[in-house]
């Protein structure tokens, strides 16, 4: 009787002395999570808002849920809508190149290794750094007008036509967004049409620079110009010089262009 009797008290003991049963555990991660309060351990938290990106600059940034969760985790785009040149990964990078300005809200699901799922609406806006436009020359078609191979061609603007009949060109002034790279060449590699400015509203001048041609000689087209137009008037003389732009409420710019006369072609492997 009296192992009988032991044995039946032992369930109460248990009961007093055995494992708690789990409870909710606030992770307190962060600023905005620090709230005394405890957080359901069956679901993830996703991010509110994610930085702003610069349009048509190179953006990544990563969503990570601010509570506690086991990675690896995997995120899907549910709803809404990321701008123009953005995707999310399934591993949580948003990545990519903006071409649109704005605010957007885009839904998102993340899972982690345990199970645990959240879902969520993010913000992310984009927008334009004023730092990152600069002035040049616009031409539709982009050409590069060389003295020969041992010049670069011209990293901002193109003149077209070169060794045609006339020698003259329309030059258009206007706003390029650096690209990805933030380099300003005005479309050479990968910077971005941002707006047209009037050509009769900004100050040109052309400024002859000396080169070398392939016998030695010293090239330097003194005799060209270009008019309050935009209207660029190469003379008798070959060489390269430098058009300079000053937009009346734009932030000064310079161009780079090349000037031929009319009778010579440019090698066509510039």
């Amino acid at each position: 009787m009296r192992r009988a009797l032991a044995w039946v008290a032992l369930p109460p003991l248990l009961a007093l002395s055995g494992c708690p049963t789990p409870e909710p555990v606030d992770d307190d991660t962060t600023a905005a999570d620090d709230d005394d309060t405890t957080d359901d351990p069956g679901t993830l938290q996703v991010p509110t808002s994610l930085p702003a990106a610069d349009i048509h600059e190179l953006y990544e940034q990563t969503l990570i849920p601010p509570d506690f969760h086991k990675p690896p985790l995997t995120w899907t785009q549910t709803g809404g809508a990321l701008p123009a040149g953005l995707a999310l990964q399934a591993n949580g990078d948003v990545e990519g190149v903006a071409s649109e300005l704005g605010s957007f809200t885009f839904q998102a699901r993340v899972v982690d290794d345990e199970g645990r799922v959240g879902e969520g609406s993010v913000g992310l806006e984009v927008v334009l750094d004023e730092a990152s436009l600069f002035t040049g020359v616009w031409v539709e078609q982009p050409q590069g007008i060389c003295v020969d191979l041992g010049l670069l061609c011209a990293p901002f603007a193109r003149l077209v036509d070169a060794g045609e009949p006339w020698h003259s060109w329309e030059l258009v002034p206007a706003r390029f967004h650096v690209g990805p790279d933030a380099q300003p060449d005005a479309g050479f590699d990968d910077d971005v049409l941002w707006d047209l400015l009037d050509p009769t509203e900004v100050q040109w001048s052309w400024v002859p620079l000396e080169d070398l041609a392939e016998d030695g000689s010293t090239l330097y087209p003194e005799d060209a110009s270009i008019d309050p137009a935009g209207v660029l008037q190469a003379g008798e003389l070959t060489g390269r010089g430098r058009i300079e732009i000053t937009p009346s409420e734009q932030p000064a710019g310079t161009a780079i262009g090349f000037i031929v006369p009319p009778d010579w072609c440019p090698d066509p492997g510039c």
